[in-house]
């Protein structure tokens, strides 16, 4: 029976326009020597080593052999994926298979079959990102200087660390090819009027639902819904109007809160005429019609990267309440204000529409009760002069269509040594973190996709932090600082003992970002990492050196302690939690400790300030 193709078939949907042979032996290779070397990193993999060549062997009779490049600090291995070979009873496979390879690595750490199962769908769902991403059209570093951030975002490859950094179990491929960040397409929000007695409304004190609303939705689009709840017998004063990803209304809101829609607590009003495109974090997305209007983070119920992507009812209702408090503490503090010129990207209002059952019960899935909801976020274009730019931090970790690191473009461009950018970067983006540190016992997680650097004639100028609600962590010995923290927020906050507040700063920095900033400057600058993180704790030193009165703060949260918790993503997966639908969000593993540079740099400029003295030191047999 010959089957006819339908002639009404969306052409984006034929993932042949993205495949080829040499694409997918490419993603490949390439995805096999990243989950070899994170999975050396998290000390999960222990290769044999004879005459600087590794080997893993697995049973029966399979050895994988590659070189690697040592890093020197953390412990770290890169995979040289051109190296990387396969051999099945000493014979050398014609290609490197990732399937293969994870079948192995299953067997040999004794992996459960349930978590087995799941892994491979989101290998699978990565390795076809991976190939939709070698088959699209990829821009040139030049091609991206000239770019904003939301299109820098699209070209980046996903989370570093995490292997299955495209997994997005729940998504369709259609869904993919409509809302994955590197497809870069944009999308039209739906709208809900959501009952005022179902629903909860928070907002910054200079800002109420009235003028968000005017300022989020046209006049005509504000008509249409009013009109729309009228013809069906209600009163549009008694709704708020909320965003809705269209992704999470096909596939969640329908079912889940068919009582509510019955009811008309929940009444569908249709999209507005707004495009928005999806940031890497694919729930928040920003407005492509209106860069200065806020960015929209709602829910969408699909597992990527460790978590389901919903929003903590609870973080919502005090996302604005946290960020009043934070852009209060910025605007009265002269360095963070002046100085550092810190942008915090305020989390000004928000939705919470709670599930009638779920939200009655104990002890279910965390996803269940993060559905219905949404979060209004600054848009950075609302924040930097026109003489300025912003870049996605993980954006100093990307390799663009030639293999050539945008880090490089950058500093070319600048016009400053290497020493003299990174000095600046280092300064623009340590000195607010430290101070929110040391001065109020504060951290957020600074990894690549919740910071941006802001650029002035490419060179770093200050620091912009997002999406900080869901990470935001004081010390738990009170400081006076924290007098002024609303009654909201005392319940909902972590309060956490020093030395692990500032795991945000070692693992989400220092790990997740400058373990792989370290591997670029040594590759393509020759830059050494010794004099990285030398230049690291200098810019430590010399913010502690302008805040003596902080110095027992310093000793509370010291960040040059020989060694820290080498924190780990990928075995929580595999070993740890599987994909058991747990109560909690999960939290990373420890697997051992780790030698801290800073410490390191540390002691040899202690070692040199002690020689300059006894230098200077006076000879016993000088005679006055």
């Amino acid at each position: 029976m010959n089957t006819v193709l339908d002639s009404s078939l969306d052409p984006l949907l034929d993932p042949s326009r993205y495949y080829s042979l040499v694409n997918w032996h490419t993603a490949n290779r390439e995805i096999s020597a990243k989950i070899i070397t994170e999975l050396m990193y998290e000390e999960l993999l222990n290769p044999e080593i004879v005459d600087n060549h590794y080997t893993l062997n697995f049973e029966p009779n399979i050895r994988y052999s590659f070189e690697v490049k040592n890093r020197h600090y953390f412990n770290f291995y890169r995979v040289v994926s051109a190296s990387l070979t396969c051999f099945i009873d000493d014979k050398e496979t014609p290609s490197i298979d990732a399937y293969h390879l994870i079948g192995c690595i299953n067997k040999h750490l004794n992996v459960q079959p349930d978590t087995q199962a799941h892994a491979i769908r989101e290998f699978s769902n990565t390795l076809l990102g991976d190939m939709h991403q070698l088959g699209s059209k990829r821009l040139s570093n030049a091609e991206l200087l000239q770019q904003d951030e939301i299109t820098i975002e699209s070209q980046l490859v996903a989370h570093p660390w995490i292997i299955a950094n495209k997994g997005r179990l729940g998504f369709s491929y259609q869904d993919y090819i409509h809302h994955a960040p590197e497809m870069g397409n944009t999308v039209n929000l739906l709208w809900l009027a959501v009952d005022k007695k179902h629903a909860q409304f928070n907002a910054i004190a200079a800002l109420n639902y009235t003028q968000l609303i005017n300022e989020e939705l046209s006049a005509s689009d504000r008509a249409r819904f009013d009109a729309l709840i009228a013809s069906k017998g209600q009163t549009p004063s008694h709704y708020f109007y909320m965003p809705v990803h269209p992704w999470q209304w096909n596939n969640e809101i329908v079912s889940l809160f068919t009582p509510d829609i019955v009811n008309m607590n929940i009444i569908l009003l249709g999209e507005s005429h707004d495009t928005y495109q999806p940031q890497q974090s694919i729930r928040t997305l920003s407005n492509k019609t209106s860069p200065k209007k806020r960015y929209v983070k709602m829910p969408i119920s699909i597992l990527n990267t460790s978590v389901y992507r919903g929003l903590p009812s609870e973080r919502v209702k005090v996302a604005p309440f946290l960020s009043d408090w934070l852009l209060n503490l910025v605007e009265k503090d002269d360095f963070l204000r002046n100085k550092t010129k810190l942008i915090l990207l305020g989390e000004i209002a928000s939705i919470n529409f709670d599930h009638p059952i779920y939200s009655t019960m104990s002890n279910i899935p965390y996803q269940f009760n993060e559905k219905l909801a949404v979060i209004w976020r600054e848009s950075i274009h609302t924040k930097i002069e026109a003489a300025e730019r912003c870049i996605p931090l993980s954006s100093l970790m990307h390799r663009d269509v030639n293999n050539e690191s945008f880090l490089k473009a950058i500093i070319d461009a600048s016009g400053l040594t290497t020493q003299q950018w990174i000095n600046q970067f280092l300064k623009a983006m340590l000195e607010p973190l430290l101070h929110m540190l040391y001065k109020y016992g504060f951290v957020f997680s600074p990894h690549g996709q919740n910071a941006m650097i802001i650029l002035k004639d490419n060179i770093p100028t200050r620091l912009a932090v997002k999406d900080f609600v869901d990470d935001a962590n004081l010390c738990v010995d009170p400081l006076e600082e924290h007098d002024s923290l609303p009654d909201e927020l005392e319940d909902i906050l972590e309060y956490i003992e020093g030395p692990i507040l500032i795991q945000w700063i070692q693992s989400g920095l220092f790990v997740c970002v400058f373990r792989y900033l370290t591997e670029i400057l040594e590759d393509d600058f020759n830059y050494s990492s010794d004099l990285f993180w030398e230049s690291v704790y200098l810019t430590i030193r010399q913010y502690q050196q302008g805040f003596p009165e902080l110095e027992e703060r310093f000793d509370a949260f010291d960040l040059m302690r020989p060694v820290f918790p080498k924190l780990c993503l990928n075995r929580v997966r595999l070993l740890d939690d599987g994909y058991k639908d747990k109560t909690e969000r999960p939290t990373a593993a420890v697997a051992s400790m780790l030698q801290n540079p800073l410490f390191i740099a540390a002691q040899k400029y202690q070692q040199q300030e002690q020689e300059q003295e006894k230098n200077l030191q006076p000879s016993p047999y000088e005679t006055v």
